[in-house]
């Protein structure tokens, strides 16, 4: 049976339970190019999305059309991509996203995202990969003119203390990345850094992750706790 609005290609098999997960079920996921299993699980309140895979040699870029994979997740994906962004982690940091939306401590701390395959080129095999709303990160850069008041500049050094001032001299380039950091001032710092000032689990939408067999999350859960 067939959810309303999902493709014809995503079919569900059964549901299942565990003493962590809520609203758990299987699916099979068959595409014009091959077929594979994932299992939808619900760990505080968080979808996460497991998938069985098998992984190119090389891996990186995944082994599926990744749209395709996420529209199956979620007929609104379309929507839903523009808001989003994806960051790799690594399966041993699983725990600590459960509980505090992010894999660093502490929560605001520099990350780094991006679209869904190239978040795939991150976190090794088992992969885990995050769905952030881009509306609870922000930059960790922020450019002033050059004359802003002392008192101000030296306000926003209390978040962004690394400064740099413009070729022609007519801004300022305030930074939470360190100053011998070559992404800091760039186009990589605009479109990658971000932080979440507040509370991180606010900022996760889901998690998937992909394995070449099946994961008992439950048992992992306890493991890195």
């Amino acid at each position: 049976m067939g959810f309303v609005g999902m493709p014809k290609w995503l079919k569900r098999l059964q549901v299942r339970h565990n003493e962590f997960a809520t609203n758990s079920c299987e699916y099979l996921i068959v595409t014009k190019d091959s077929s594979y299993q994932r299992t939808r699980e619900v760990h505080n309140g968080i979808d996460v999305w497991q998938t069985v895979v098998e992984f190119r040699e090389y891996g990186l870029k995944p082994p599926f059309e990744s749209f395709e994979f996420l529209l199956g997740c979620d007929p609104e994906m379309p929507t839903r991509m523009f808001s989003s962004a994806f960051r790799g982690v690594s399966i041993d940091r699983l725990a600590a996203v459960l509980e505090m939306g992010i894999d660093v401590q502490p929560t605001d701390s520099i990350i780094y995202v991006s679209d869904f395959d190239k978040a795939w080129e991150y976190g090794g095999v088992p992969k885990v990969i995050l769905e952030l709303d881009r509306s609870f990160l922000h930059s960790t850069y922020r450019e002033i003119p050059s004359d802003t008041v002392a008192a101000d500049i030296a306000d926003l050094q209390k978040h962004f203390p690394c400064v740099e001032k413009s070729r022609d001299g007519s801004k300022l380039w305030l930074s939470r990345l360190a100053e011998n950091d070559p992404r800091r001032n760039n186009a990589y710092e605009i479109n990658y850094a971000k932080l979440i000032p507040e509370n991180a689990r606010h900022a996760l939408k889901a998690i998937f992750i992909f394995a070449t067999e099946y994961i008992d999350l439950a048992s992992l859960i306890r493991k890195t706790r």
